[in-house]
């Protein structure tokens, strides 16, 4: 077998996690759209301000409803914008997302 070994392309960081991308954006550009969720016919712009916002508020929910770091919490959904506020909140609780499909 024939064995090829590249160097990395990109530092990879030894520090953070991907939550560090959403409070980051957050913080240093609270005021941009960062998603889009439906709103009747259409689509409603979502800052990154907002996102932090509801995924830190979900997040709490889960702790008060006894998440535990490393519990294991399964989503069952279509793909949409709650489920990746859920998949992240998780993230922030320190859960591991399982999801079903």
């Amino acid at each position: 077998m024939n064995e090829i070994s590249l160097p990395a392309l990109v530092e990879v960081p030894t520090t953070g996690n991907l939550t560090n991308f959403i409070s980051e954006r957050a913080s240093l550009e609270p005021h941009r759209i960062t998603m889009s969720r439906p709103l009747g016919d259409g689509w409603q712009p979502v800052t990154a301000s907002e996102v932090e916002q509801e995924i830190r508020a979900v997040a709490k929910g889960l702790v008060a409803s006894g998440i535990n770091v490393g519990d294991r919490v399964a989503i069952m959904a279509r793909t949409r914008y709650e489920w990746t506020i859920l998949d992240v909140a998780i993230w922030y609780a320190r859960g591991v997302v399982v999801p079903v499909y």
